[in-house]
């Protein structure tokens, strides 16, 4: 926990690839979400459906879209002002955002509603959580100018243990930094962002904060106990 807050303080600055726009990445612990187990590491567009996923446009409008996946290894938001696809798996596949119309400031992945979580490099984080491999954080392949600042947020455990700091429940995704203020229709953003899977039959939920009055609950019951001893002795 203590590296999962010290990689959440601090920001990474990624020139890697042949990307041309500059990245910083940043690490948000934010809400806890947990999931059973995780299933599955090399992660296809058509496992990934119900995911949401939320762009914006310069002068405040906003869209949301779901995530649906097509032949179990490509994904698309489908019809809208502005899509997102995958090409093969997430590990070795390209994402792409297309803008139809108007200009996208930013685009929000939100990966529980389809129980995806982003799986970033364990160089950032504080190793790997079982069963995710691993990982690959985002970086840019396509060839824009500027500058793209990317979060990951809502750090995932697995039920009952403490984050690791590889997991991630959306990546939000700043575009207003790139020349001229955004994706235009006549450019494409690509980039690579590891996914992983729940298991079957679990899902990626907030995690459940014990009552604040839980610890004094245990208190009571241990005394009670303790007097009952010493009335038997």
């Amino acid at each position: 926990m203590k590296k999962l807050l010290a990689a959440a303080a601090a920001c990474f600055v990624l020139p890697l690839g042949a990307q041309a726009a500059s990245v910083t990445v940043n690490l948000d612990p934010g809400t806890l979400f947990t999931t059973d187990a995780i299933g599955s590491f090399s992660t296809d567009g058509g496992d990934m459906d119900g995911m949401l996923v939320t762009g914006t446009f310069a002068g405040g409008g906003s869209e949301t879209l779901t995530f649906n996946g097509t032949g179990g290894s490509a994904g698309s938001t489908g019809a809208g002002s502005f899509s997102l696809s995958l090409g093969s798996d997430s590990f070795n596949g390209i994402w792409s955002v297309d803008v139809s119309s108007g200009l996208l400031t930013s685009v929000l992945i939100q990966g529980s509603p389809g129980d995806t979580v982003f799986d970033i490099a364990t160089n950032l984080a504080g190793g790997s959580t079982e069963n995710s491999a691993s990982g690959r954080t985002f970086t840019e392949t396509s060839d824009l100018t500027g500058a793209i600042d990317v979060t990951y947020s809502n750090a995932v455990a697995l039920t009952g243990d403490p984050a690791v700091g590889d997991l991630y429940e959306s990546l939000f995704i700043d575009l207003s930094g790139l020349s001229g203020g955004g994706l235009t229709t006549t450019q494409t953003l690509a980039f690579r962002a590891d996914t992983d899977n729940a298991a079957a039959g679990s899902s990626v939920v907030p995690a459940v904060p014990l009552p604040a009055s839980f610890p004094l609950i245990l208190a009571g019951l241990g005394a009670l106990g303790l007097t009952r001893k010493r009335r038997k002795a």
